[in-house]
């Protein structure tokens, strides 16, 4: 009995440790997407953690520019360093009327926002957040092909 609850307190200990000051901080991550070189305004972007990446996420609205600054899904400026998929979905704030998946067509050949990018599943955009955080260019094109995110680390390093 003894042992058991050593164990326990043990498992209590690693727990909390794990909670405090020295688990992984949330960095800065600020950006601007295009499609098909043109700002991608009123956007919702999610950023979906993969594999060993700590937290549930992280997310923005772009802005009239295609500008966003990163908060995480649970609170708090930023995101995790780690591997993230990246998808989007039309902001509901959006000053059109209806529905925001009109917006949405398959191959974005009629103006509207290619579908390939709102499932994450489906969507190429992959990027891994750098420790420090950092200025994510997020390019788009209606094809889904040779679209990227590409990441300048703070500082420029």
């Amino acid at each position: 009995m003894r042992r058991l609850t050593s164990l326990a307190l043990l498992g209590v200990g690693l727990a909390a440790a794990g909670c405090g000051d020295g688990g992984p901080k949330l960095v800065p991550v600020e950006g601007r997407v295009t499609l098909d070189g043109k700002p991608v305004k009123e956007m919702l972007i999610n950023f979906h953690p993969v594999g060993d990446t700590y937290g549930t996420g992280a997310n923005a609205m772009t802005d009239a520019d295609g500008r966003f600054t990163l908060m995480d899904s649970r609170g708090g400026d930023g995101a995790y360093a780690g591997e993230y998929k990246v998808s989007f979905y039309p902001a509901l704030g959006r000053r059109q009327e209806g529905d925001p998946s009109t917006d949405v067509v398959n191959d974005g050949s009629k103006g509207g926002f290619p579908r390939i990018y709102l499932d994450a599943d489906k969507s190429p955009l992959r990027t891994t957040i750098p420790e420090g955080g950092g200025t994510a260019e997020v390019i788009l094109t209606s094809s889904g092909k040779d679209a990227a995110v590409k990441f300048q680390p703070r500082g420029g390093r």
